[in-house]
Parts: C-alpha cells; structure tokens; sequence
C-alpha cells in the first residue's frame, strides 16, 4: 500500500485550507492564536493548560501519560505545518525519537487499551511532520508504531466484544496501518470481528446509541469511529461516514441520536451511568483523571472540556441541524478532550449566515431503553424552556447503574431533577477500584429518581422493560412503561408531560407485603411545609454509612445527611429552588414543586447528598470551596398495592407556581385526577387493568378510553381531548 504524507487526518490541501480560514474568520484566527499558546507551553515544559491536556508529566511511557503526550504532541504537530516554524517539527522529532529510544531491543510494554488515543495522536503528528523525519528517523518510528500494534493485535483479537476501552485499541491498530501502509492492520480494524463493521452492528442499538452508558460514546467511542472514518476516507478513498449496518446503525445515527436527547436552552444532553451529570465545580487534581468533568452539552460545555465533534459531521454531512448546533458558539472553540483538540481549526466550516433551529420530535429508543419527551416539538422548542423529560427503561448497560424507571426533568431551560453522579463511585467502587466505598451511591436506585423495593437494590435488567402505550399528542406527551425488577413486584409508570407541569403516577403491584419507596432527588434548596418533620437517620435505615472507610465518621463523610421524617395521610408538597449561587452557574432562579396525592400510611423522609465527591474522596474541596448538597425526598408506603400520584411543576423568578392537583370520583378500575392551571383545567384519567377500550365514568363527565389512559383539556379557546372521547 502506497502512503502519503501528511493524508492521515489532514492532507496539504486542508491543511493549506486551515490557514486560509485563519486569514478569513476571526474565530479561525483566535483558535490558531490558542493552538499556538497550548504549543509554546508544551515546548517549555509548562502546565498552564493542563485543564486540556490533564496534569500529567509529559512525555512519559506509562498509563494516561502517553495519553497526555499525544494531545500535546498533536498541537505541536498542527502548529508546525500551519506556521512551518521549524522548532515544532524539532520538538515533535524529539518526542518521537524518545519512545523509540526507550524501546528499542525490548517489548513494547504500552497498553493499547488505556494508551491508544495517545497512540493514535501519535500517528497523526509523525504524519503531520513527517517532511522533518530523516529516512532513518522514518524507519525508526515506523518500526516503534508497527511492533506496538502488531502486539497488541493479539489480545484485541481475543475481547471482540463491543466495549470503548478494546475500540481505542482497536481503532489504533487501523490508524497504525494507515500511517505505515500496513493493510493487515487495516483489515483487523474494519473488517474483522471487533473491528468498525463487527463494532457498528454489535454494540450499536436504535441506528446510533452505543451500548454501554451514553457518556463512554461521546467521549469515546464516537471519536475513535471518526478517527477510522478521516484515515479510510484520506487513505482508501472509503467513506465510512455513509456505512451503515445491517441492524441500520451508522455514525450519523449517534449525531442525531444525541440531538434527540438534548434539553432545551442549555442543550444539555440527557445522560445515564458512570461519568455522566456532575458537579462543574471540581478540583484540580480532578484534571489527572482523564474522564470529562462537569456535563455534556451541544455546544458551550462549561468545563472547556468538550466531546463536541459536530464541527466533523457538519463537515462530513452538511446537516443544517449541525450547523445551528454550531452557531450556538459562535467562538467555535469546542476542545474534543479524547483525541480531536480544536476540530473547528482543522475541520470546521464556515456556517451560513441563515440557520433555522431543527424540529424537536418526541423520540423512543426501544432497544436502548431511553425516551425523551418533549411538550414542544416545534423549532421553538430549543430557545422556549419548555418542559422535558426522559426516562430510563433498558437492559443494565456497560458502565451502567440499577436505574430502571428512573426520570430526569428539565424546565424553564433548566435541569432541575438530575441523574447525577459522584466520580468517587466510579474510581472507588470493588475491589478493582480500591475498595474504599462500601456503600456507592450513584450506582444503586436509591440515587436516582424511581422506586426502591424492600430497601433493596434490584438485579440487573437483562433485557428493556415494556412500553406499553405512548402517545405524542399536540396537547400531552403520555408514556406507560410496566415490567418487574423485583421478583413478585410489577411496576408501571406513567408519565403525561404539558407545557406547564409533568403529571406521574407510579403503580406498584404484588402479591405480598412490600416496603415501597417513591425517590426523588431535585437540584436547589428544599422546602417540605405541612407535615411534621422530626430528625431521623435515613442513612442507617437504607444502610448508608460513610463515604471513605478510610476517613473518621462524620458529616461529611455520609452520603445522607440531616435527615427528617414525618407522618402524613394528606396531600404534600416539596419545593426545590435554585438561587444565584447555585451550582449550576445561573443569576435567575428557577426550580420545581412535586405535590403528591395523599395516601394512608404514606411517611416522607427528607436528607441531603452530596454534590460532589471527586476521586480522592468527601475531604477534597471543589475548586471554589464552597460544600454543596442536593437534598431528595422520599415517600414510603406498605402494602400489596399502592399508586403514587405526583405532580412536578417547573417555575421560575417570572413565573411562579400556580398548578392545583386533586383526585377526583371515577368508575371502579380508573384513577381520576384534575389540575388547574392558570386557565385551563386538566383531568387524566388512569386505567392501565382494564383491557382495551372502555367506558369511564366521573364526577366531570363519563368518556370512552381508548387505552389505558385519557387525557381532556378545558381552556376558553375550547376543550381538547387525548386517548379519550366524550359520550352523551
């Protein structure tokens, strides 16, 4: 196989085109000058960007070192073919000599798996200043790059399995053969099993959501697919970007899988699993880890850490929905922390003037086990802060937690009851990890917003619960998911979303007496008036005790603290409110208020959890100082049977709560609730035992259901109805 050089992600052509874009875009020009900074910093040997790179001695031979080499060395590379400044192709020659010094006469001891991306961006940068390589410097590093792959060829072979970790390596392997010509090495990564092909079909479910949690295919994953895609495209003149599988995934289906699952206004992107929604206010020593920090969001990530690579598929695919993506930041200055640094220098460009927002759907992903609803589905939706939720109903995933059933709310452009995640649960947990965490919090239900059984965790699912019915309605998102993860113990939640408040009724039913517990974790300061609170030691009865073993019991060394009980057979409110030093970084206040329908023998209990908790455990201080919390509820309930019926209603400094929630009278076999709100007055109407269609009678008029649901709206403009019509 013939090679170019520099073809591998960048050809003379593009990159002759990136120094045009200099000299045309202000936002070109200001990423060209950052570029150039982050690479006089490394020639210096400094850690002013560590943020980007990770703190990391560099270069260096072992894990996460050769990962924070090849970042550096890449935009050393970069700023060597775009300023043709001889002093960054010298320190790119160095660098490269230097692991071929190290190893050479001996076994290449690199793991493929944790040191691929440092690998690859190794690859890239030899590429790129391949001009300054004598033809025995070549040899050299060509030979270094081959027996490195070559090695790790076996132990791929032998984890075909779909996991991100095997991909980095696996993805390496084929950039290796690009970079050299080896086409053996080519063929292992697209073709052979665990290869891009194998990989797409297998670990891909719904045409583009990988299969463990999503945060590993956005940080991960999705890079090393673009990786293999830029090195055939250049190389073979193969256009993986159009492949699709035969289960009809493809890499465009994860650019708009991950649209379907934004929120608006923040464009946060729902998440699930390990290294999802975190504390943006971590310390510096969380820098070391690798992983991303803060959140995922579309554009303008708040930690400077993205996985953004919408300034490639816009490249690659001229969707006008990436480019409104895009133009939310016009600054352009999306970092893709994995592998890509600024892909807006070396692959964006450059938007058109006009761009509409994209139609924003109500989406469910059978196979994944995720939905998103959406009250509006129009345009309007990204720039309205309307409500949206999603909810969790799939098999346990890699990097996964016991989670099912589990919603996350967005309202009034804010997140307000979060999946959210301490990275002490993931670099602590097992025996593997350390073992200073006996009880993980992040990972069980009790850290997520669903049902606890018996104090219990539940078994993993081994395949997606079922959605019963959902329906999309201009006036009412409505979905019933049902399944059992507790033996014995049948599930149904009901989720009816509008553009003012999120309508939830979970049913639990079982043969036996069980102890049931309603969860809800929301973000702000909490406020529970009416019912009788008196301190109790929630941690001890859901068997929490300190975060670190290591460390002296107390309160910061609890994953429940100020705990509160209180009896109630009444209706009850909580009220969640997010000021201007909340975490989330916004001056205008926002939160929601949960009511929920009284019920006898119903006790609610109240505690805080920590906000954060980095790596190195509950006594290391956010980089700002300051200790935060997110308080949950939880309602407790005995029985065989029981239905939690809830209200969340979004609100915020221009409008404050205003929704009224009651049962009303209805036939045998249908629950009946009303709620007003502000001039409209909804009744939803529940009736998911009763089979097919069927009359339903009530104290504001009898209907004919055409499921397990109706849905009826009266306003002055008129009267809509869902799932439901009226009978004389």
């Amino acid at each position: 196989m013939r090679v170019t050089h520099p073809n591998l992600f960048l050809n003379c052509a593009e990159i002759e085109a990136i120094r045009e874009k200099i000299r045309r875009h202000e936002w070109a020009g200001h990423l060209y000058q950052r570029l150039r900074a982050q690479a006089d910093d490394t020639l210096r040997g400094g850690h002013e960007y560590d943020l980007y790179y990770d703190r990391y001695a560099y270069p260096g031979t072992v894990a996460h070192l050769v990962w924070t080499t090849g970042r550096r060395v890449r935009d050393v590379a970069l700023a060597a073919v775009i300023s043709d400044e001889p002093r960054y192709a010298d320190y790119v020659r160095e660098v490269l000599s230097y692991y071929v010094d190290h190893f050479a006469g001996k076994p290449i001891t690199l793991d493929s798996f944790t040191d691929g991306a440092g690998g690859i961006n190794l690859c890239w940068a030899y590429d790129l200043a391949h001009d300054r390589f004598s033809e025995a410097d070549r040899e050299g590093v060509e030979d270094f790059l081959l027996r490195w792959a070559r090695g790790a060829q076996g132990l791929l072979a032998e984890r075909p399995a779909p996991h991100n970790i095997s991909f980095w390596g696996r993805t390496f392997c084929g950039v290796v053969g690009y970079t050299t010509g080896d086409r053996d090495l080519i063929e292992f990564a697209l073709e052979a099993p665990g290869g891009f092909k194998d990989v797409m079909e297998k670990g891909m479910r719904d045409g583009g959501i990988w299969r463990e949690a999503n945060a590993y295919h956005m940080s991960y994953v999705s890079s090393a697919m673009a990786a293999l895609a830029e090195a055939a495209l250049h190389g073979d003149g193969v256009n993986l970007y159009h492949w699709r599988s035969p289960n009809g995934s493809s890499m465009k289906g994860f650019y708009d899988a991950c649209l379907a699952l934004a929120f608006p206004v923040e464009l946060r992107v729902t998440t699930h699993g390990n290294n999802s929604s975190q504390s943006p206010f971590v310390s510096h020593g969380e820098t070391h880890t690798g992983h991303q920090i803060g959140d995922y969001f579309l554009a303008n990530d708040r930690d400077g850490r993205d996985w953004n690579k919408y300034d490639l598929a816009y490249h690659r695919y001229r969707d006008p929905a990436y480019a409104w993506v895009l133009a939310r930041n016009p600054a352009r200055d999306a970092w893709d922390h994995s592998l890509w640094g600024y892909l807006a220098l070396t692959h964006g460009a450059p938007l058109p003037e006009r761009i509409d927002p994209p139609a924003a759907p109500s989406m469910v992903f059978m196979e994944t086990g995720l939905a998103m609803l959406r009250a509006d589905e129009s345009p309007a939706y990204w720039t309205s802060g309307c409500p949206a939720v999603s909810v969790r109903f799939g098999q346990h995933a890699g990097h996964g937690h016991r989670d099912p059933f589990h919603i996350t709310f967005h309202g009034r452009g804010r997140l307000l009851e979060p999946d959210w995640f301490r990275q002490w649960d993931y670099t602590n947990f097992e025996n593997r990890r350390g073992g200073n965490s006996p009880t993980p919090f992040s990972i069980g239900p009790v850290g997520h917003n669903t049902l606890l059984v018996d104090k219990k965790p539940m078994e993993p699912l081994t395949q997606p619960l079922t959605v019963v019915e959902h329906e999309f309605g201009a006036a009412a998102k409505v979905i019933r998911i049902s399944g059992s993860v507790y033996p014995g113990v049948e599930q149904t939640r009901t989720l009816a979303l509008t553009g003012e408040y999120l309508l939830d009724l979970f049913e639990v039913r079982a043969d036996e007496e069980h102890t049931y517990d309603w969860i809800l974790h929301a973000l702000g300061e909490l406020s529970c008036p009416g019912p009788a609170f008196s301190p109790f030691d929630l941690g001890a009865d859901l068997g929490f005790g300190v975060i670190d073993i290591r460390r002296p019991d107390g309160a910061e060394n609890r994953w429940l603290r100020n705990g509160m009980r209180a009896d109630t057979v009444e209706a009850w409110e909580a009220t969640w409110w997010q000021g201007e030093d909340a975490a989330w970084g916004r001056k205008e206040g926002a939160g929601v208020r949960v009511t929920m329908i009284g019920a006898p023998g119903t006790t609610v209990y109240s505690a805080e959890t920590p906000l954060y908790v980095s790596g190195s455990g509950p006594a290391d201080e956010p980089a700002d100082g300051k200790r935060r919390s997110i308080p949950l509820i939880i309602a407790r309930r005995h029985g065989r049977n029981t239905v939690y019926i809830a209200l969340h209603e979004p609100f915020d400094d221009l409008r404050a709560p205003q929704c009224r929630l009651r049962p009303i009278r209805a036939s045998e076999g249908t629950l009946g609730v009303e709620v007003r709100s502000g001039g409209a007055t909804d009744y939803f109407f529940y009736a998911a035992s009763l089979p097919g269609p069927h009359p339903v009678e009530s104290e504001v008029g009898t209907f004919q259901l055409n499921g397990g649901y109706g849905y009826l709206r009266k306003e002055s403009r008129g009267t809509t109805t869902q799932g439901m019509m009226a009978r004389p």
